[in-house]
C-alpha cells in the first residue's frame, strides 16, 4: 500500500473520531449544560456568557483527548469503541428526553431513589441491549458514522442556537450584590437583619430549652415563639418580610417585587434616610429588587472572577448535565449525596454559590474581615442557608450522611446556631454589638418530613388540646424564628409570648428606629383583622404560586385550634371565598360533616359510599365561578391513585398519583371550574376515585372545599398594625 492511500485511511479514521468525539462531548459537556442553565436561568448568579468560555474549552480539551485515544486504537478495536460511542451518545439523549424522570428539586433534599426503582431496573436492561447490539453491529453502524454524527451535530448545534437568541433576549441580569463589603460596619450606627433560611421555632424552643449557654451567647436578644411567616417558601417571603407585602397573585412575580420593594420598603425607607444599604443575599438573589433605590451595593461585574470559579462552575453545569442523562441506577454515585461526581475535585478559595454550603462557609471563613471603617448608620441583610436541606452537619460540625429525622434537623440547627454565635462574638470583639439593632429570623419553617411537625408540649400544658386538623406540613413550614436585640441591650436572653407575623417586620423595625412614615402609609399598611391576635398565612405547592391558599391564625401559632382555612383562594383571575367544604372521619366515604358559609339551600353534598362524591350547586346567578380543592388523608398509601373530576357529567379533570407519591409534600390540590363549563344555572360536580387497593370504605381524602369567586378587582394585602414589642 503506498504511502498516500495510508494516509487518506489515517484521515478518514481521524474524521470518523472528531465526529463521535463531537457527538458525544458537545451533547454532554456543552448543550446539556447550556440547556439546563437557559431553563433555570435565575437561579444562577452569573450570566449565561460568562460560563461560555469555559464550557467551550473543557468540550473542545475533552474532544481533543477523545480523538487522540480513538486514533491511537487497534482497527479491530477501533470500529467497537466508534460503534459504542454512537450509541452511548443516542442513549445519553433518550436518558435526558424521553427516559427523564423528576426526582424534584436539587435543593439539598433527599431523593427518594425507590420511587423510581421498578423503571431504573427496566432502563439497565434497555442499556445492556443496545451495548450488546452497538458490539454486535459495530461494523455495520461504523459505515453510517459519519451520516449519524452530522444529522446529531445540526440537530444540537442549531437547538442552541435558538435556544441561545431566546435567552439572550430576556435575560437582562447585568448587576450584582457586591459582597466585598459585607464585613464594613458603622463605628456609630448599625441596624442587621439576618435571615436564617428554614428555621422552626419550636425545635429552636427545644434547644435552648435543653443548652441554657445559647440564652447567654444571644445576649439582650427577645425571642419571640409566636412567630409565623406570611408565605411558606423563600421566594415570596423574603419580600414579604422586607417589603411588609404579601403576593396574592393579582400581578406577575416580577412585578409584585418591583412595586413592593419601592413601595415603603425597608432597604428604600433606609437608603433615603442616609443609610448605606447593602444587600448579601448568599442565598437565592432573585428574592431582592436590583435597583439603586433599594441598594447600596450594586455593581455591574460577573460573578466569576477567576479561573478556579470559572471551572468549578463548569463543572457543577456538566455534573448536573450527567446526572440528567444518566441511567437511574448511576445518578445516586454522580449527585454522590450532593457532593458530586466531578466538580467536588475542583474547589476553589471562594466557593461558587452553586454549591449549597458556599454562602454560609463563605460568610462564616471570612468573620476575621469585620471592620468598622463606614462613618454614618448602616443597614445590612444577610440571606444564608442556614438550615435548609439537606441536613449534613452533626451539632459538631461534622460532615454526615443527611437523614430524615427531627434529629438530624436539630443536630443542624445547633451547628448553625454555633456558628452565628461565632459572628456575634466578633461584633462583640470589635465593638460593633452594642451599637446594632439586630433582628435574627427565618423565611419559613421546615416541616419536610412527619418528624418534624410543631411539637406543642413547651405550651399545650397551659392551653386546651384541639381535635381541629391542619397538615402537619402547612403548619410546620408557617413557625418560624424571630428574635430582636435593641441597641444597647444586656442580659441573657428573654422570651417574650407577644403573637408575630413576620410581614410586621418593617412597621417593627421602623418603630425601633423612631423613623415615622407620613400619615398616608400609616393608613396603607393596616389589614382587616378581627382581632391583634389574627395573622394570615399565604400557602402554595412550591414550585407554583398559583393558587394561594389563605389560612387565618387566632391564637398561639403552635396550636391546631388557632387555625382556620383555607378561607380563601387567590388565582390571577380573581379571590375566592369557601362556601362549602366536607370533612371526613376515619377514611370513610359515609362518615363526613358538611359545613357552608353561603346559603345552605345552594350547597348539597352526597356520597355513593364507593368511590363516587357529588356536590351540587344552585348558582346564584349564570356567571358564577368555582374553584374545587381537596386535601388528601397522608396514612393513606396510595398505589396508583386516579382521581377524576367531572362537571355535568363531563370530564374536567384527572390527577393521577403514582406509588410511593409523598401526600404531605404537596397537600392541596385546586382545580378551576370555568363558569363557561356549564351553561345552567345549577352544576352537579362529581369526583370519582379508583386505584389498585380497594377503596370502598377507605376514602382516600381528608377535606373538599369549594370557593366561589368574590370579584375580579384586588385589594392589596397588606400586613396588621402591630404593637411595640414587650
Amino acid at each position: 500500500m503506498s504511502p498516500f492511500l495510508s494516509f487518506k485511511f489515517d484521515l478518514s479514521k481521524l474524521i470518523q473520531a472528531i465526529l463521535v468525539s463531537s457527538c458525544l462531548v458537545l451533547y454532554l459537556f456543552f448543550y446539556t449544560p447550556s440547556d439546563i442553565f437557559f431553563k433555570n436561568a435565575t437561579e444562577f448568579d452569573y450570566i449565561y456568557n460568562e460560563i461560555l468560555l469555559y464550557i467551550l474549552l473543557i468540550s473542545v480539551s475533552a474532544i481533543g483527548i477523545l480523538t487522540l485515544i480513538l486514533v491511537l486504537l487497534p482497527k479491530s478495536l477501533f470500529k467497537v469503541v466508534l460503534s459504542l460511542m454512537v450509541v452511548l451518545t443516542i442513549l445519553f439523549w433518550l436518558q435526558g428526553t424521553v427516559f427523564y424522570k423528576d426526582y424534584g428539586f436539587l435543593d439539598g433534599g433527599e431523593i427518594n431513589w425507590n420511587k423510581w426503582a421498578a423503571w431504573g431496573y427496566f432502563e439497565s436492561g434497555f442499556w445492556m441491549i443496545s451495548v450488546i447490539l452497538a458490539i454486535t453491529y459495530a461494523t455495520y453502524i461504523k459505515k453510517l458514522v459519519n451520516k449519524i454524527c452530522i444529522v446529531l451535530l445540526m440537530i444540537i448545534i442549531s437547538t442552541f442556537v435558538i435556544k441561545y437568541i431566546e435567552y439572550y433576549q430576556v435575560d437582562e441580569r447585568e448587576m450584582i450584590f457586591n459582597e466585598s463589603i459585607k464585613f464594613d460596619f458603622s463605628s456609630e450606627k448599625n441596624v442587621i437583619l439576618i435571615l436564617i433560611d428554614e428555621v422552626q421555632s419550636d425545635v429552636f424552643y427545644e434547644i435552648i430549652s435543653e443548652n441554657h449557654d445559647f440564652k447567654e451567647q444571644f445576649s439582650g436578644f427577645v425571642f419571640y415563639p409566636d412567630t409565623v411567616a406570611g408565605h411558606p417558601f423563600t421566594k415570596t417571603s423574603v419580600p414579604n418580610i422586607l417589603t411588609g407585602k404579601y403576593y396574592d397573585n393579582s400581578i406577575p412575580l416580577p412585578e409584585y417585587i418591583e412595586d413592593s420593594y419601592l413601595g415603603y420598603s425597608i432597604p428604600k425607607i433606609l437608603k433615603e434616610r442616609n443609610y448605606q444599604v447593602d444587600i448579601i443575599p448568599t442565598f437565592y438573589d432573585d428574592t431582592i429588587l436590583k435597583s439603586d433605590e433599594v441598594a447600596s451595593n450594586l455593581i455591574r461585574q460577573g460573578q466569576i472572577t477567576n479561573i478556579e470559579e470559572g471551572l468549578y462552575n463548569s463543572f457543577y453545569l456538566i455534573d448536573i448535565a450527567l446526572f440528567r442523562n444518566a441511567p437511574h441506577l448511576l445518578k445516586r454515585y454522580v449527585i454522590n449525596d450532593y457532593l458530586w461526581f466531578i466538580s467536588r475535585y475542583f474547589p476553589n478559595e471562594k466557593l461558587s454559590h452553586l454549591n449549597w454550603w458556599s454562602g454560609d462557609d463563605n460568610f462564616y471563613g471570612e468573620l476575621s474581615d469585620i471592620n468598622y471603617s463606614i462613618k454614618g448608620p448602616v443597614f445590612k441583610f444577610f440571606h444564608l442557608k442556614g438550615c435548609h436541606a439537606p441536613y449534613n452537619r452533626d451539632s459538631a460540625g461534622k460532615h454526615v450522611r443527611s437523614k430524615n429525622s427531627r434529629q438530624s434537623y436539630k443536630d443542624f440547627l445547633v451547628f448553625n446556631l454555633k456558628r452565628l454565635v461565632s459572628f456575634l462574638e466578633q461584633l462583640k470583639i470589635k465593638g460593633i454589638y452594642d451599637k446594632s439593632l439586630i433582628y435574627i429570623l427565618s423565611d419559613h419553617g421546615a416541616g419536610r418530613y412527619e418528624e418534624l411537625k410543631v411539637n406543642t408540649e413547651l405550651i399545650e400544658k397551659h392551653s386546651s388540646t384541639s381535635k381541629v386538623s391542619i397538615s402537619h406540613r402547612i403548619k410546620a413550614r408557617a413557625v418560624t424564628l424571630l428574635m430582636i436585640k435593641d441597641f444597647f441591650s444586656v442580659g441573657s436572653m428573654k422570651i417574650s409570648n407577644m403573637p408575630v407575623s413576620l410581614s410586621e417586620i418593617p412597621q417593627m423595625m421602623f418603630k425601633d428606629l423612631n423613623i415615622k412614615l407620613d400619615e398616608s402609609d400609616s393608613d396603607s399598611n393596616t389589614n382587616e383583622t378581627v382581632s391583634d391576635n389574627t395573622r394570615k398565612y399565604l400557602y402554595y405547592n412550591y414550585p407554583y404560586v398559583e393558587p394561594l391558599y389563605e389560612f387565618v391564625i387566632d391564637g398561639h401559632g403552635w396550636l391546631n385550634s388557632s387555625w382556620s382555612g383555607p378561607n380563601k383562594v387567590y388565582n390571577k383571575d380573581g379571590v375566592y371565598k369557601k362556601v362549602f367544604s366536607v370533612q371526613f372521619e376515619q377514611n370513610k366515604s359515609n362518615d363526613y360533616k358538611t359545613y357552608t358559609t353561603g346559603l345552605t339551600e345552594n350547597y348539597k353534598f352526597e356520597s355513593s359510599g364507593n368511590r363516587d362524591h357529588f356536590i351540587s350547586i344552585n348558582k346564584e346567578n349564570h356567571d358564577s365561578k368555582y374553584f374545587l380543592s381537596f386535601i388528601l388523608d397522608k396514612n393513606r398509601e396510595i398505589d396508583n391513585l386516579g382521581i377524576y373530576i367531572y362537571v355535568d357529567n363531563r370530564k374536567l379533570k384527572t390527577i393521577q398519583l403514582k406509588r410511593n407519591y409523598h401526600i404531605t409534600e404537596f397537600p392541596i390540590f385546586g382545580i378551576n371550574i370555568p363558569k363557561g363549563f356549564s351553561r345552567k344555572n345549577s352544576v352537579e360536580i362529581r369526583i370519582t376515585y379508583k386505584s389498585k387497593v380497594s377503596l370502598i370504605n377507605n376514602n382516600p381524602f381528608k377535606s373538599i372545599f369549594l370557593f366561589k369567586r368574590l370579584s375580579v378587582k384586588r385589594f392589596e394585602l397588606h400586613v396588621r398594625c402591630c404593637s411595640k414589642k414587650k
